[in-house]
């Protein structure tokens, strides 16, 4: 940012902590919330998200285990003054 003429340059870390009683139940929000997999699910179609998601959800719960999980997503804001 600094770069590009800002004079000062802040940068804050957001921790956002996620629970889900299950990985069913995260799977069910994480494909209602993540933009990048709704437009992928867009971009194939609703008989190639059909195949697609059995496999997803599959490998989800082989990594994952199919009780309570927790995620952890980090941000990174930049705030610049001209």
């Amino acid at each position: 940012m600094k770069a590009a003429g800002f004079s000062s340059v802040i940068v804050d870390t957001v921790v956002h902590e996620r629970e889900a009683p299950s990985v069913s139940a995260f799977w069910a929000s994480f494909q209602r919330t993540n933009p990048p997999l709704m437009l992928l699910r867009e971009k194939l179609g609703a008989d190639q998200w059909k195949k697609l998601e059995p496999v997803i959800f599959s490998k989800l719960q082989q990594e994952l285990g199919t009780g309570a999980i927790s995620s952890r997503a980090r941000a990174h804001l930049g705030i610049g003054v001209c």
